[in-house]
């Protein structure tokens, strides 16, 4: 029977595979599955990239209200907003976000996603290397802007034993353009 039990007539798979079917002729994810442009994974990529940018602004001015791509009453929008009482020390500056599309997962009109953030800090932020780049994984939660057709992040939660998603076969990519390649 393969890597899925039938259970009860309908394959049990794993949490990491995608919960919608695979267009004929595609490799799992090209960034652009429906309809031309607004695919699962270009849709998730561009909030978590406007969040994340938004987030560096925000901290680095110390002001909450240049944060963009989140529900004002969600878990995440309160996480990270939770610090910014003043600028920060220790300026960020967003280099890329990636995707992993085996992780898409579609729940309860959300989508749930892993992502990894690349960072280039002012400062090294770590006591034992003077390197200045750092990144960070974590799972999101999307869900739609209520009457709109915009998403927003609602929820995350740091990935420690998910891949990263810069090395991901098909990762789906969005760099900053006002941070050098050279800089990171």
């Amino acid at each position: 029977m393969g890597f899925y039990r039938k259970i009860a007539g309908k394959a049990n798979r794993p949490r990491h595979a995608p919960h919608f079917p695979k267009p004929k002729g595609q490799d799992y994810f090209d960034g652009n599955w429906g309809s031309r442009g607004k695919g699962i994974g270009t849709i998730a990529i561009n909030v978590i990239y406007e969040a994340a940018l938004s987030w560096t602004q925000a901290g680095n001015a110390g002001d909450v209200s240049l944060l963009k791509g989140a529900s004002p009453s969600g878990a995440y929008y309160k996480e990270v907003s939770a610090d910014m009482t003043k600028p920060a020390e220790n300026k960020t500056a967003l280099v890329r976000v990636a995707i992993d599309p085996e992780s898409i997962q579609i729940k309860n009109n959300q989508i749930i996603v892993d992502a990894t953030e690349h960072y280039l800090n002012e400062k090294s932020t770590s006591f034992f290397s003077t390197d200045k780049n750092s990144t960070a994984s974590w799972s999101y939660t999307l869900e739609k802007m209520p009457d709109q057709d915009e998403w927003w992040i609602v929820s995350h939660g740091r990935n420690f034993w998910g891949r990263n998603a810069l090395n991901a076969k098909n990762a789906v990519m969005k760099n900053n353009p006002d941070v050098s390649a050279t800089e990171s």
